[in-house]
């Protein structure tokens, strides 16, 4: 689903890009907003301030990985440029998809659900699919699939549960809430100018936190302006999974995320 998802940071994933193939790793540069610098702030100390916020710390990145030196300076900086970028993952993944070669994009198949995974007797394996099909021989199986990963519960487990509500997959309600606001539409206020770099803002306030940034879409087209707000749901008395907890709501991971105008929602 490129037309959804939140945004990234990256950086060691934009070196292993560049190990990997560096014109891979020039095009989602190119895609996202390179980040600047990360803010942290909190509600005034006192309450005879006039000030709105207190600026509790303000990191800038490249400095910091030039400071770090050794490894750190030399994978992260390469020629004068910090490998440190804000994306939007529909971007991200729409930019590594239009990278592929032809013949290894008609090689894709969406849509699939892995339900079985099958030793073979020379060490490989074979990957049945909900649909019936079964694929393979493979070396190796790497699982980008999420909370419910089956290659995760293969991992731990030696086997796959065929139902998403299997006690083994079902989520664990971490009492966090988390609501969001996306605006792909953002544009600068007539005082402001769209920056070519990007400043993380986190916001502290009692018993929450926020946090203010814009992630890169695509050469050519305006950023996202994203907000997060963190706060501890006030009835959590867990550990539970998420279909047991006391407070339970019909909210999705990462529900709503996909592009238009002007988002919100919230999820767990």
């Amino acid at each position: 689903d490129t037309k959804g998802g939140a945004g990234v940071q990256l950086n060691g994933g934009l070196v292993a890009l560049g190990m990997m193939n560096a014109n891979v790793q020039r095009s989602v540069i190119d895609a996202g907003l390179p980040l600047s610098q990360i803010r942290t702030r909190s509600k005034p100390w006192s309450t005879s301030s006039s000030k709105p916020f207190e600026e509790l710390l303000k990191l800038d990145l490249k400095e910091i990985v030039e400071n770090a030196g050794g490894d750190t300076s030399d994978v992260l900086i390469r020629d004068g440029e910090l490998l440190w970028s804000a994306i939007r993952r529909g971007c991200l993944l729409d930019t590594l998809w239009k990278t592929l070669p032809d013949a290894t994009r008609r090689r894709v198949k969406f849509s699939k659900r892995l339900i079985g995974i099958s030793p073979q007797p020379d060490g490989s394996v074979m990957c049945e699919f909900s649909d019936g099909v079964m694929a393979g021989p493979f070396d190796v199986v790497l699982g980008c699939d999420g909370v419910r990963s089956p290659c995760k519960e293969y991992v731990g487990t030696g086997r796959i549960s065929r139902s998403s509500d299997d006690a083994s997959t079902a989520a664990i309600y971490s009492g966090i809430r988390i609501k969001y606001a996306v605006d792909d539409a953002w544009t600068p206020d007539k005082n402001e100018k769209q920056s070519e770099t990007e400043t993380f803002t986190q916001y502290f306030g009692d018993g929450a936190n926020a946090l203010v940034a814009s992630y890169g879409n695509g050469i050519g087209r305006p950023s996202s302006k994203v907000a997060f707000f963190v706060r501890l749901d006030e009835n959590y008395v867990g550990p539970f999974r998420k279909k047991e907890a006391v407070s339970a709501e019909a909210v999705e991971e990462n529900i709503n995320w996909r592009e238009g105008p002007k988002l919100e929602g919230e999820t767990m």
